[in-house]
């Protein structure tokens, strides 16, 4: 059984632990396509493992923007709307107009931590197409173990961050085929690392 809540800038999930993999990644693309399409550049999501269920919740680390589009939209619409910054530098120029933003730093306060740097967004896809990857990539990360992941993206680049560390030669390897989990895996087969 799966439960969503949605707020502008909150989105929580609650998934049984009988629930497969697959509908983990459909939660995550639900999660992604939501922030985007308000305007959203900047997100968490945390795992907490419980004995029944996977508990997920996204947050805006930046203020969202009112609803105007479907994830059928192209990137290049959010770009044109303001809604998607073309540059990383349009990102912290942006946040220095915000009061009491998270601000990107090095370390973002994840004790172990790999950052995942994919180059240029191709605005000729659609958000959904978008989502659909990086809720993959999401996915992936947290078979490997991962309870905290941070997205911080522009046409220029998206930067993931989660709290597994990962060897330069484990990075490589896992991002050689980041979707090679076990699509049978249950959700109460997740690593259970508390955050």
């Amino acid at each position: 059984m799966i439960s969503i809540q949605k707020n502008n800038d909150l989105f929580a999930a609650k998934i049984s632990n009988q629930d497969t993999l697959p509908h983990l990644s459909i939660v995550l693309q639900d999660c992604v396509e939501w922030f985007l399409i308000h305007g959203v550049n900047f997100f968490s999501i945390t795992r907490r493992q419980g004995k029944d269920a996977c508990v997920l919740v996204g947050k805006a680390l930046v203020r969202p923007k009112p609803l105007l589009f479907s994830s059928a939209v192209l990137f290049k619409g959010l770009v044109e709307a303001g809604y998607f910054p073309k540059t990383m530098q349009e990102l912290f120029e942006s946040d220095k107009e915000l009061e009491g933003v998270t601000r990107i730093s090095g370390r973002l306060d994840i004790p172990r931590e790999t950052s995942i740097v994919v180059p240029q967004v191709d605005i000729n896809n659609f958000v959904f197409e978008f989502a659909y990857g990086q809720a993959d990539l999401i996915t992936s990360l947290f078979v490997k173990g991962a309870t905290l992941i941070k997205i911080r993206g522009s046409v220029e680049k998206i930067v993931t961050w989660c709290d597994v560390g990962m060897s330069d030669d484990e990075l490589t390897k896992f991002m050689v085929n980041p979707g090679s989990y076990d699509p049978n895996t249950t959700i109460g087969e997740l690593p259970e690392i508390l955050i």
